[in-house]
Formats: structure tokens, sequence, C-alpha cells
């Protein structure tokens, strides 16, 4: 076994993650179509992947675009759809204490379903895993590069 380092841990995040990609590639092409079919340009698509970067709540504010519904009542259900990832974030802080202002940024903005639950799950089985945050780091800027991919050949191919 290799020691464990900041890269190992990196890399033991993108394999754990990558198995959940043959979900992500269909959701991400889907949200892309979806984003041109109602007449938003490709890279507008794609910037709301990149500003929002969660699936769900993605869909719906599309759908509520193009219902031409007032911005409180998008602003409203997307809120009330990404909720959950307070309680994944409160579960994840018990076990990645003490960082700096700069990882306290980006995770959060990376933080999916499937990035919290591989992680969660990795940091239950093995509690004093070192360098748990470039475990999640891994499982999540994985994720983000193919939602972003994925979105972005739905936004100019769909």
């Amino acid at each position: 076994m290799s020691p464990l380092t900041p890269r190992t841990e990196f890399l033991a995040g993108v394999r754990a993650i990558l198995p959940i990609q043959l979900g992500v590639v269909p959701f991400a092409l889907i949200t892309g179509v979806s984003a041109t079919s109602i007449g938003m340009t490709a890279v507008q698509g794609i910037g709301m992947s990149l500003i929002v970067f969660a699936g769900a709540a993605q869909l719906v504010g599309i759908q509520l675009l193009d219902a031409h519904a007032p911005l409180l009542v998008i602003w409203t259900s997307t809120f009330f759809i990404n909720l959950r990832f307070f309680m994944y974030s409160s579960s994840l802080a018990a076990h990645l204490p003490r960082l700096s202002w700069r990882w306290k940024l980006l995770l959060p903005y990376l933080l999916t379903d499937q990035a919290f639950a591989m992680s969660i799950l990795a940091f239950t089985q093995q509690p004093e895993r070192p360098y748990k945050r470039y475990f999640y780091l891994g499982t999540a800027v994985t994720l983000w590069l193919v939602w972003l991919g994925g979105t972005a050949v739905g936004a100019l191919v769909g």
C-alpha cells in the first residue's frame, strides 16, 4: 500500500466517484439541451452550470424560466430544493475541522449529492483517514468537470 498523501487521497476520491459518472452524464446532457431549448444560448446554459452547479435546481429553474415565472418563485423554488445541502455540509463539517477560509469557500461550491455520499461513506468507514479534504476534492472536482462537460455538449449539440 502506498503512503497516504494529499495526491493519493485526491486520486482515491476520483476512483470512488468514477462509477457514478455514468448517471451524471445523461443528466448533464439533458440540462444543457433543456437550457438551449427554452432560448438560452449555449454560453448561458454552460454559465448556469458554472454558477449554480445543482442539477435538480437547474432543471427546475429552466422550467420556471420557460413558464415565465416571477424571479422570486424561481429563487424560492431552487432555495428549497437545495436546502439538503445545509444538512450535508453539517455532516461533512464534523469530518473536516480546522479548514482555512479558502477551503471553506471552495468545498461548499463543489458539494453534490454524489460527492457527499462517497465522501461521508469513506470518512465513516475510516474515521482516522488523513487528508480527508483531498478525498472530497477528488470526488467533487471529478463530478464538476463531468457535469460541466456534459452540460456543454448538451447545450452545444442539443
